[in-house]
């Protein structure tokens, strides 16, 4: 994706973002999510396999009387089965044994691919006091690890992880759909720390409905005194007349 959101109540952090071009990346211990990066890869047995078999064996029962080539074969195609079976159940719980590690060690930093939610303003946003920056993402190596989450109404599964560009990660990228509305999109360190972002990448600022004149005017005047963010455009967030929605509008 080539825009994602942050949304930040106005305090050090920042203020710190701002004038140092940096980002923190939290541990997921500290998530408000008690299941996010915290789950385990459900195993769900692939049915595939079992039909395949059940229909190949229908075939020779079709062309074979009853005999021991019948059962040898159906025996092999079992054991087949089995071994599939076996090794997908490793699969589950080695990819569930590689998350607890990475758990204690990976950072994350959350971001959304919308700044005109409600929630994510009163949630993430000091009660829509607060801003909402926007972010190119053109620095490549701090966008790296870049991914949308993916919502779910169940535990994830082992054909879920397999269908996940990089599987080894997929379940920091996994959550219940009860947090559906955030949009979230993740980005993933290998550390929890700050780290810099090419000042580029910052493109406005939006500013919550609530937020007081005073206060967007204060963070105006640092951006503009900063020659690096000589292009970061300024929105107002406003209600819109027709309907239940945020809409922004330009501070020229």
């Amino acid at each position: 994706m080539d825009t994602v959101y942050k949304y930040f109540p106005l305090n050090q952090f920042l203020l710190s973002t701002i004038l140092y071009n940096e980002i923190w990346f939290s541990s997921p211990e500290n998530f408000n999510d008690p299941f996010d990066c915290n789950i385990n890869c459900q195993y769900v047995k692939d049915i595939r396999y079992d039909n395949e078999i059940n229909e190949i064996l229908h075939q020779e029962r079709k062309r074979t009387a009853v005999s021991e080539p019948y059962y040898l074969k159906e025996s092999m195609l079992n054991n087949i089965a089995l071994t599939i079976d076996n090794r997908n159940k490793s699969g589950v719980f080695f990819s569930n044994l590689t998350l607890k590690v990475l758990y204690k060690y990976v950072g994350i930093s959350c971001f959304s691919k919308k700044h005109n939610n409600i929630l994510m303003w009163s949630h993430y946003a000091d009660n829509h006091n607060g801003v909402c920056l926007k972010f190119n993402t053109t620095d490549k190596d701090f966008f790296e690890e870049c991914h949308a989450v993916t919502y779910l109404e169940r535990l994830p599964s082992f054909q879920d992880r397999n269908n996940f560009s990089d599987p080894q990660k997929f379940l920091f990228y996994t959550k219940s759909k009860d947090w559906e509305y955030e949009a979230e999109v993740r980005v993933l360190k290998k550390s929890n720390q700050l780290f810099n972002f090419d000042p580029v990448c910052l493109e406005a600022i939006y500013f919550g409905v609530k937020c007081k004149v005073s206060e967007s005017s204060k963070v105006i005047n640092i951006i503009k005194g900063l020659s690096k963010y000589e292009k970061v455009k300024f929105y107002q967030m406003e209600l819109d007349d027709e309907g239940f929605n945020l809409i922004e509008k330009e501070i020229k």
